[in-house]
């Protein structure tokens, strides 16, 4: 699947030129909704329908109030989900304009970032742990690579890459020797090379398969088209049987009409759309408080009507993440160097996997016990007053710990036997800096203990 990409990549020219022929690495997207359309949604339904004939009747014959008093409900209802569904457009927008996708890239020579949308066929891509993989690629070299494949395979446990070419029949979820574009790399280092962007890539088929999805009505929408339809058969009977009863009794064939047509308008529940319409509402903001976007008010009622719900234990119902709850054993200062060594996470930028992530804050709380072990000497007298410097065993313990902890990530033996990366000086620095934190609070309670 090469296409033939030198070791220092593509030129900027021909990246050009192959972004000019290819189109840019994006998916399909449905278009921005306008407000227009947003507007009109609201008022797409039967029961708004009869009540905008409702409104018109009452107007002719007459019923200023009533007519008024419908199309006031009319308004207010499709103004309440306009403004809804509105606010969750702009946050969708948003979101997009937010998580827009970049990617590193060897060209000319020389590692760049560039959006992910001006990656081509030919890119090398250049993968380190947190990267969300910008196109289909064949890798070229692979250091411990580990990839998450559950965007498209559904599993949560990531998957070790290797250069050696597999056959083309292989399954999509065995293809070890490629990675695929929306992965993402959760530890290792690589370097891959494109051959499928946009919706030529795995994640594309999956959007072309999506989009000839249709739309169903929500089972609310089925149930309303009901008793709209109801509503309306109602109507038709009153008004044949009043003129009827009317013919029959001689009464003038104005007057028949007139009440006939009242009685169907009173039959027509006017507030029926206005309260099916602020109980979704008010479903959207309180999901909205649980994190959730809801981009139509219908939505809202689907999962309520939900009864049984089908997966499998691969990540959908948790947060793909591992914490430790609790150690024991003879030698839980082992563990934490195991711990801490066999991740390359970075808890400023949170890249690295989530079970990296928490290793590195595990890490922290070894620091923050030995820092406090400081201030632990005396309950009442400040870590000054005691001797900072005063307990040589105590200091070598601590020193030789932190010492041990930081450089195991700098020894080639335990690099190469735990695939480590060495620990950059700000990932020194922050475990240290919170570490002293505890010991800083404890020192500043003795001091306001010794002023009272």
């Amino acid at each position: 699947m090469s296409v033939g990409t030198p070791a220092t990549g593509l030129t900027a020219a021909e990246a050009a030129e192959r972004l000019e022929k290819t189109g840019p690495n994006e998916l399909r997207r449905e278009a921005v909704t306008s407000l227009c359309r947003i507007l009109g949604r609201q008022f797409a339904s039967p029961v708004i329908a009869l009540l905008a004939v409702s409104s018109v009747i009452a107007l002719v014959l007459g019923e200023v109030a009533d007519g008024v008093a419908i199309l006031t409900i009319i308004a207010l209802n499709g103004l309440i989900g306009f403004f809804q569904e509105y606010r969750a457009e702009r946050a969708v927008l948003a979101l997009r304009a937010m998580t827009a996708p970049r990617a590193r890239v060897r060209r000319d020579g020389h590692a760049v970032v560039v959006p992910a949308a001006t990656v081509v066929p030919g890119d090398l891509l250049l993968l380190e742990p947190g990267d969300l993989v910008a196109a289909d690629a064949q890798i070229v070299e692979a250091n411990v690579l580990a990839v998450n494949e559950a965007a498209l395979t559904g599993e949560s446990v990531a998957v070790d890459k290797d250069p050696t070419p597999l056959d083309d029949q292989v399954a999509l979820a065995d293809r070890r020797d490629r990675v695929f574009a929306g992965t993402a790399v959760v530890a290792g280092t690589g370097v891959a090379e494109v051959f499928a962007t946009g919706m030529e890539s795995q994640l594309g088929h999956i959007a072309t398969l999506l989009e000839s999805a249709h739309d169903e009505a929500t089972p609310l929408q089925v149930q309303l088209a009901g008793v709209s339809r109801t509503l309306i058969r109602l109507c038709l009977g009153v008004v044949a049987l009043v003129a009827v009863i009317g013919f029959f009794r001689g009464v003038p064939w104005l007057e028949v009409l007139l009440s006939s047509v009242s009685l169907a308008v009173a039959a027509v529940p006017e507030g029926l759309p206005a309260v099916v319409t602020i109980a979704l509402a008010v479903g959207v903001e309180r999901m909205a408080r649980q994190n959730v976007l809801v981009r139509r008010l219908a939505a809202v009622e689907t999962l309520g009507s939900a009864t049984v719900i089908c997966t499998d234990k691969t990540g959908t119902l948790t947060t793909g993440e591992m914490h430790v709850r609790e150690t024991w054993g003879a030698d839980t200062q082992a563990l934490t160097y195991a711990a801490a060594a066999c991740n390359d996470a970075d808890l400023t930028t949170r890249t690295g996997s989530p079970t990296e992530l928490r290793n590195l804050a595990f890490t922290t709380l070894v620091f923050v016990e030995l820092f406090r072990a400081f201030a632990a000497r005396s309950p009442t007298r400040t870590l000054w007053q005691v001797g900072a410097f005063s307990n040589p065993r105590l200091l070598i313990v601590v020193g030789a710990s932190v010492a041990l902890q930081i450089g195991m990530h700098h020894l080639p033996l335990t690099q190469r036997l735990f695939g480590l990366t060495p620990l950059g000086f700000h990932d020194c620095l922050l475990p240290l800096g919170l570490g002293l934190v505890p010991v800083t609070v404890l020192e500043g309670v003795k001091l306001m203990r010794r002023r009272r």
